[in-house]
């Protein structure tokens, strides 16, 4: 299984004018939680890097038919913390097609 490396940045705020203005910098809002989380950790990711991997990810193809992003293990570095974790959910605007919003779940083991 691959892993792919995410760094990521804690995000202090999470309503909707914060969360619009980091988008416009070039950020892309996201949240990580599962095993060892109390409720979600929000995070800032640079979208750029999310792009690039989520794009990989959806070119690959799966010959028995399965979901390749299943397959793939991201660790998501939050300063000096490392989670193992999935893809849970990617949220993409309606009109722009720009990604809006991105979550990670944990891992077991």
């Amino acid at each position: 299984m691959e892993k792919i490396v995410l760094n990521a940045e804690p995000r202090e705020s999470s309503g909707s004018p914060e969360v619009g203005r980091v988008r416009k910098e070039g950020i892309l809002p996201g949240n990580i939680y599962g095993r060892g989380i109390d409720g979600s950790i929000p995070l800032s990711f640079q979208r750029s890097e999310v792009e690039s991997i989520i794009n990989r990810v959806a070119a690959m193809v799966d010959a028995d038919g399965g979901n390749p992003r299943d397959e793939m293990e991201f660790v998501i570095r939050v300063g000096e913390d490392e989670y193992s974790a999935r893809l849970g959910e990617l949220q993409r605007d309606i009109i722009t097609r720009d990604y809006s919003h991105i979550e990670f779940i944990v891992r077991n083991g």
